[in-house]
């Protein structure tokens, strides 16, 4: 019979599946029982463990308790995989089960008697009770059937797997406590902080007492496993005998998707649980990457040590021969080489952040496995073990190491300063004995004994042994180590689980104290407020006078170098950078760089004026733009081959006769015969800059550049001319002459772009040689500081440094390069240290220029530079008060003295400010 071949066939296969998986889930749970007997059994022996303090304890007790504690385990869980051998085990029997009903027939005619018969066992009692009916045969959807009552009860078995699941997670989380538990305490105990023993111990016998749980709680699961495993034949014959009816489609799927979920989450759980593990390892690994640069850096400490003390050495022994009478030989020069503090400081954290980037992962996903089925509340927790070692770096890491390096700094300091001082009395010595041939001798003697007395106090006080770098940085590595395990801790159980499973039973009362000290600095931060805002409304009444405020000892009025907090004195810098960063117009075409459109303008001024065309051009921009670099450069480039007439204005002219014998004598025309007669005679270029110096504002001061219109008029057939000229002057001559009419290109050369000043900087950087670093901004606020990072708004340190450059110069050469020569911060050893150069604040100094001011700064502008005669003319003014004012702005640094004129004029660095005074007052 079919049926009987088929269900004899299915049943052993079954039973056989069963066994199959009941002993996988054994054989799981076994090698983790013994798994946790190994740790439970090292950790016992972990209680001496404690850190001495230095870097080779720190190593070795990280290399002894890894091995037993979290290598060990962690390869026994690799090769045996009982975590995931219960998943697989699952997942291969419902596939088999899926199998071995697809292979059923699916209808089979058979009788209820014979199927009974077939079945048996519990059957035999509905052969009593049908005495004899049954008979009739009838068919049987089999297979619909037995998958219907399959899918029932693997959903309805689904909580005992979810808390076998469950157990085996809880299993590997408890391997995992003692490595985290025995390497805080080592960290600690380098690292300085407090550990308490009683805490130690409760931990201990907590997870003793867990494990204990864990097995009985496992124990009970298993047998009830079995039991289920054994009993499944059984139930499938009883709903094959009563002919179940199938289950719907849409319910069996349903019925099928549920238990997927639900197996999802299992598998979920015991990677998020291993993922743990994994962390720990690529910590590991890290504290073995973080052990070796300490050591680097000691050793490299000590190299520039043991260089220092050779040099001291090498001065004694010098001394001691020089008085012993060997004479010959010169003064030991300086070798040993000094590495800053705050250098070491930064190899060190990069070389951290390096190991960090390469060893931990950017996130992991982990879990505190409480559930044997999913819930509704999101039990996984993402952590960033990356981003948490780079914070953990910060803080109290930083500043131990930091700490450990500026002591080295100034031992080694120290000893180069006595080297110093000993050469400097040497010398001092030699000079007066050379000068005193009587006592030279004696002199000479004293002098070098002293020198020798100077030095050997400071080899005495510098013993061959190193400084406490060594310990410095085993504090520090732990420290960040420490730190890092416990954000990741907080991040995966939360703070209170986190304090419970550190302090134990004290974990209830360290909360409260934490309660109430966040409370108590609540309530009297809540008091001072209420405090002062009761007197504040006191005082507004009138009820209590209002607070007096102490005058300061000394008030300072702004200048313009303390506002920019820059110092005005000249860098000492190599010759060659002087050179390329001279504040002069630029002749080189390599140097100008962001004017292609202004020198494409010029070419075609050019072209129409050679066709026989006028074309005049006015070539406007602030001092310092870069006008004569450009005309420089469009000599050489624009206008080689035609002849050309270069000159500017140094003086006021007023009268068209004064612009006549000006003109003859730049062009070498005969004097007293017309000058626009004689322009006319032959092609010229003619090139005036500093049209603003050629006119005062004053009743009939415009009246020798407004015959110089007409003259541009009249012979621009014959003559280019180019005029250069601020903007602040064009405006006042517009509206005055309508001076722009007589031209028929306006360049405008004001600013350029930032990347144009950035590449015009650089350029010249780069021929120099010298490699360039830019100083970090000094750290702000860190909430902002957080959100910026969490935003990806941490910009590129020399990205900022030219913004900030180019809001201060407002896009001005002159102003730019003198700003980057006194944003230099150092040269050692070829590279060009820039500090950040920070947005000053204007307000003291735009307070104190007042509208006087402002009108006397204006007109300055308009004419490029004033003396007080001309000031006093311009503004109507007694010359005694233009004086004044000229003096009272010379002192807050916005004038300097015009170098090429009389008079004085607006400092580049101060063009932002008279700018925004200007403004203010609606002047520009």
């Amino acid at each position: 019979m079919p049926v009987v071949d088929a269900w004899q066939r299915f049943r052993e296969a079954i039973t056989e599946r069963n066994r199959m998986l009941g002993a996988e889930a054994a054989r799981a749970w076994l090698d983790l029982d013994a798994l946790l007997t190994t740790i439970g059994d090292a950790y016992e022996g972990a209680e001496t463990l404690n850190g001495a303090g230095d870097l080779k304890s720190l190593a070795d007790g990280f290399a002894q308790t890894a091995l037993v504690l979290l290598e060990e385990p962690a390869a026994g869980l690799r090769l045996h995989k009982p975590d995931t051998r219960f998943i697989r085990a699952l997942e291969d029997w419902a596939a088999q089960a899926s199998d071995l009903v697809r292979m059923l027939p699916a209808d089979a005619p058979v009788s209820s008697r014979d199927l009974a018969a077939l079945i048996g066992g519990d059957a035999s009692r509905w052969l009593r009770w049908s005495k004899g009916k049954g008979a009739a045969v009838r068919p049987l959807r089999m297979r619909e059937i037995l998958q219907s009552a399959l899918t029932r009860r693997l959903n309805a078995r689904s909580r005992l797997d979810g808390e076998l699941a469950l157990g085996l997670a809880r299993a590997v989380a408890l391997a995992i406590q003692p490595w985290h538990a025995v390497e805080q305490r080592l960290l600690r105990g380098v690292a300085g902080t407090t550990s308490d023993d009683a805490a130690w111990i409760a931990g201990r016998r907590q997870w003793r007492k867990e494990v204990a749980a864990l097995r009985a709680w496992m124990q009970v699961r298993a047998q009830r496993f079995e039991a289920w495993l054994a009993g499944e034949p059984a139930a499938l014959g009883r709903a094959l005998l009563a002919r179940k009816r199938p289950l719907r489609p849409e319910r069996l799927e349903s019925l099928t998707q549920r238990y997927e979920r639900r197996f999802a989450f299992w598998s979920r759980q015991l990677r998020a649980v291993a993922s743990v593990l994994d962390s720990d390892l690529d910590v590991h690994r890290l504290a073995a990457g973080v052990f070796q640069e300490a050591r680097s850096a000691v050793e490299s400490v000590s190299e520039e040590r043991e260089a220092v003390v050779a040099e001291l050495d090498a001065v004694i022994a010098w001394l001691e021969a020089w008085r012993g009478g060997q004479r010959g030989a010169a003064f030991p020069p300086a070798s040993a080489r000094l590495i800053s503090s705050d250098d070491h400081l930064a190899v060190w954290q990069r070389e951290l952040a390096a190991h960090a980037r390469d060893r931990l992962a950017e996130s992991r996903e982990t879990v505190e496995p409480k559930h044997a089925q999913p819930g509704r509340r999101r039990q996984w927790k993402i952590v960033q073990p990356r981003q948490l070692f780079l914070q953990a770096c910060g803080g109290a890491s930083r500043r131990a190491a930091a700490q450990a390096f500026r002591e080295t700094e100034a031992l080694h300091r120290a000893i180069i300063r006595e080297i110093e001082r000993s050469r400097e009395v040497v010398r001092f010595a030699m000079e007066t004995a050379a000068q005193d041939p009587e006592a030279g001798e004696r002199i000479a003697d004293e002098g070098t004994a002293n020198a020798l007395s100077l030095v050997r106090e400071q080899r005495l006080q510098s013993p061959d042994t190193p400084a406490p770098t060594d310990r410095a940085l085993a504090r520090s590595a732990a420290l960040a180590l420490l730190q890092y395990q416990i954000s990741v801790d907080k991040g995966r159980l939360g703070l209170w689980s986190h304090l419970a499973r550190e302090s134990g039973q004290n974990a209830f009362g360290r909360g409260l104290r934490l309660l109430f000290q966040g409370t108590r600095i609540a309530a009297g931060w809540t008091w001072e407020r209420t405090r002062s805002s009761y007197q504040f409304l006191l005082a507004r009444i009138g009820w209590l006078p209002g607070a007096t405020r102490a005058p300061k000892p000394v008030e300072r009025s702004a200048r313009l170098d303390a506002v920019m907090a820059i110092d005005s004195a000249a860098p000492d810098l190599p010759m060659l950078y002087q050179r390329l960063f001279r504040i002069a117009p630029v002749e080189d075409p390599r140097f100008l760089i962001g004017r292609d459109a202004e020198m494409a303008a010029l070419a075609e001024a050019r072209d129409l004026w050679m066709r026989g065309k006028s074309a005049p051009v006015i070539l406007l921009g602030a001092r310092g733009s870069g006008k004569t670099s450009l005309l420089n450069c469009a000599e050489s480039l624009v206008f080689s081959g035609v002849p050309v007439v270069r000159t500017h204005f140094a003086e006021r002219l007023y009268r068209p006769e004064e612009i006549d014998a000006f003109l003859a004598g730049a062009c070498g025309l005969p004097q007293g015969l017309p000058v626009a007669d004689e322009l006319n005679r032959e092609p010229r270029v003619i090139i005036l800059e500093e049209t603003e110096r050629a006119y005062l504002r004053t009743m009939d001061g415009f009246d020798g550049l407004a015959y110089l219109a007409d003259l541009i008029q009249a012979t621009g057939r014959r003559v280019l001319w180019i005029l250069s000229v601020n903007q602040h002057a064009f405006a006042l001559l517009n509206r005055a002459l309508r001076f722009g009419d007589a031209f028929l290109y306006r360049i405008n050369a004001v600013h350029v772009a930032r990347e144009q000043l950035r590449n015009a900087i650089l350029v010249r950087h780069n021929l120099s040689g010298m490699r360039l670093s830019f100083l970090p901004p000094p750290a702000g606020d860190p909430r902002l500081e957080q959100a910026r990072q969490w935003l990806g708004l941490q910009g590129d340190a020399q990205d900022m440094f030219f913004d900030a450059l180019y809001g201060q110069s407002e896009g001005v050469f002159r102003s730019a390069l003198q700003l980057w020569q006194k944003y230099i911060d150092r040269v050692e050893g070829g590279v060009l240290s820039m500090r950040f150069p920070l947005e000053p604040d204007f307000e003291p100094i735009l307070r104190e220029i007042h509208d006087g001011d402002a009108f006397v700064l204006h007109a300055i502008l308009e004419h490029g530079s004033l003396t007080a005669p001309e000031l006093a003319a311009a503004l109507e003014m007694r010359e005694s008060a233009a004086e004044s004012a000229l003096e009272r702005l010379l002192a807050r640094e916005l004038l300097e003295p015009e170098p090429a004129a009389a008079g004085l004029r607006v400092r580049p660095e101060a063009g932002r400010i008279v700018t925004e005074a200007l403004h203010r007052r609606n002047l520009v």
